[in-house]
């Protein structure tokens, strides 16, 4: 039951709403972790890891963010009161300065970010279409057939740019189950060029 007093972790001292008695934050900790003490970061552990643990690395390999990652698997920051942004943004602009122009984004050239590396030598300002070409040289893009809306395979793409000769895009969009003007895209290079 829950009582009118003052929570029991040393240097708390929130009152209020107290169950075992503890203040609603710890609480919430001990019910989600089974310990009143975790889930959170102390003030300043993050930024004393990036200088002492991030910002002199100097190995080849991924360096993993050790704190809160995002739903994507990115490496999140704490910014202030409900607000983060990207770890490894941070952690470029300290390692190679501010970015160049408002369109540049912090991009990974091992291709990792989505696994929270946080190495600076992996580190760089690009613009989404530099990030965009490292995805693909990664194999972590999302175009072509493995875009979950696609209905043609890249066999099937091929197979239109042959037809196009002896069959009239309306035949060959009914033989593939699309609208024609996917064939003429396709056909005109505006959808798949990069397909050979």
């Amino acid at each position: 039951m829950a009582d009118k007093s003052v929570c029991k972790i040393e240097g708390c001292g929130k009152g209020g709403r107290i169950t075992r008695g503890l203040c609603s934050s710890h609480y919430h900790r001990l019910c989600r972790h089974g310990d009143p003490l975790a889930g959170r970061t102390p003030k300043g552990d993050v930024l004393a890891w990036i200088e002492a643990v991030a910002l002199p690395y100097q190995g080849e390999d991924c360096l993993p963010w050790p704190f809160f990652r995002r739903e994507d698997g990115r490496a999140g920051i704490n910014m202030g009161i409900g607000e983060s942004s990207l770890a490894h943004h941070h952690i470029c602009e300290m390692a190679n300065g501010p970015a160049l122009s408002p369109d540049h984004i912090a991009c990974h050239r091992c291709g990792n970010g989505h696994e929270a590396c946080v190495n600076p030598g992996h580190l760089y300002w690009g613009t989404n279409a530099d990030n965009s070409a490292d995805m693909v040289v990664h194999g972590r893009s999302t175009r072509g057939e493995k875009q979950p809306t696609s209905r043609l395979t890249e066999d099937d793409v091929r197979a239109i740019r042959k037809l196009a000769g002896s069959m009239v895009q309306r035949e060959i969009a009914e033989k593939f189950g699309v609208h024609i003007m996917t064939v003429n895209d396709i056909l005109h290079r505006r959808h798949w060029a990069w397909l050979e």
